[in-house]
């Protein structure tokens, strides 16, 4: 996606531009000055990970834990890539991943999971990381460094 156009407006329903897949909502800025970020609204499969007690994880062996997420990390990304994912943040151990395929993030979840049970049976008990995994299909707004909307909650 190319820079973002700010627009000014004195509205406070979102404004939308020429095309209906592109919405203009508005933001208040520093100064105060309204202005309107153009998005983008897409059909997309989003995927989340997280690591199964990772909190608890963290505060029992904290060292530990940032190898562990370390190597979780080294492992899902190249998968998503296989599949077509977009990483669009990770926060912590959670991942958010867009698909413009819900059988890809099907795929793509399938074999995260397939692939972390093959890892759990080699490794010891204290080292075994177990995923939780949701997908979700739906609209959701594409900003310059996100997504929002119904398909992501």
């Amino acid at each position: 996606m190319g820079p973002v156009s700010l627009l000014t407006t004195t509205s406070q329903r979102p404004i939308y531009a020429g095309n209906s897949h592109k919405h203009v909502f508005p933001i208040r800025s520093i100064t105060g000055t309204r202005h309107a970020a153009v998005t983008d609204r897409v059909l997309a499969t989003v995927l989340f990970t997280d690591i199964v007690g990772f909190s608890a994880m963290a505060r029992d062996n904290e060292a530990r834990s940032l190898e562990l997420l370390a190597e979780h990390a080294a492992i899902l990304r190249p998968i998503f890539i296989a599949f077509d994912g977009i990483e669009i943040k990770t926060i912590g151990d959670a991942f958010l991943v867009e698909f413009a395929s819900a059988v890809a993030a099907a795929e793509c979840a399938i074999e995260i999971q397939t692939t972390f049970h093959n890892r759990n049976e080699n490794c010891g008990v204290n080292r075994r990381l177990e995923l939780r995994i949701g997908l979700h299909l739906g609209d959701i707004v594409r900003t310059e460094s996100d997504v929002l909307g119904d398909g992501v909650n």
